[in-house]
């Protein structure tokens, strides 16, 4: 601060070299009423007063230096202080953020997992290497997502299949019904002949009475 403010002491010493000029002046005065005036004394005095003007010059360039740098100065701290503000705001923001995250109930807390060591015995190593439990917990939900992929593929197989199934059975079932339709028209159509070849049993009785009692008389 006594480095960028040194023209104040050069100021100071000019004001007491023109006080000190003056004193003289004013002593030389008292002693004689002519005091013819002294050329030399005229020379220091017209140089103080041209250095103070060179000093108040500098000072007034310092201050507006000073002015300058202040407001600079003022200009970083307001930066600073608002970059200040928004840090603490995204940090309130970031720990409501971490609030909301913690109480924040996941679909996948209620989802039936399979339990850890069967997760370890049937999951690929791609999933079961990993140690960090946050990790941890994506890898089991990304296998069991997997896996009820693969099941639902396999349910649709075996439905699909069950449906060929039914199908055939119930073309088989028809067909099996239209076979009964023709045995059924086949023998109505031989009923005629039946009754053809086989005659009435009746009839055969009682030509044969008739014939017996015929040759008993």
């Amino acid at each position: 601060m006594t480095g960028t403010l040194s023209h104040t002491a050069a100021i100071t010493e000019a004001c007491n070299a023109l006080r000190t000029i003056a004193g003289d002046y004013l002593e030389s005065k008292q002693t004689s009423d002519q005091c013819p005036i002294d050329p030399l004394q005229d020379t220091r005095t017209n140089t103080q007063f041209a250095l103070l003007k060179e000093l108040n010059t500098t000072t007034y360039n310092h201050t507006r230096e000073m002015k300058n740098l202040t407001a600079e100065a003022r200009q970083i701290m307001d930066q600073r202080h608002l970059g200040l503000q928004n840090i603490a705001y995204e940090k309130r923001h970031l720990e409501e953020e971490i609030v909301k995250c913690r109480q924040f109930r996941s679909i996948y807390q209620g989802i039936p997992l399979i339990s850890e060591d069967e997760f370890v015995k049937t999951a690929p190593s791609e999933f079961t290497e990993n140690t960090d439990p946050h990790m941890r917990m994506i890898n089991r939900l990304k296998f069991e997502h997997e896996e009820r992929l693969r099941l639902k593929k396999v349910l649709e197989d075996l439905n699909q299949e069950r449906l060929q199934l039914v199908k055939e059975h119930r073309l088989e079932g028809s067909q099996l019904e239209d076979l009964d339709s023709q045995l059924d028209e086949i023998i109505k159509a031989c009923g005629p002949i039946e009754k053809m070849l086989n005659p009435p049993t009746t009839s055969t009785t009682e030509e044969a009475t008739s014939s017996m009692q015929l040759q008993t008389l």
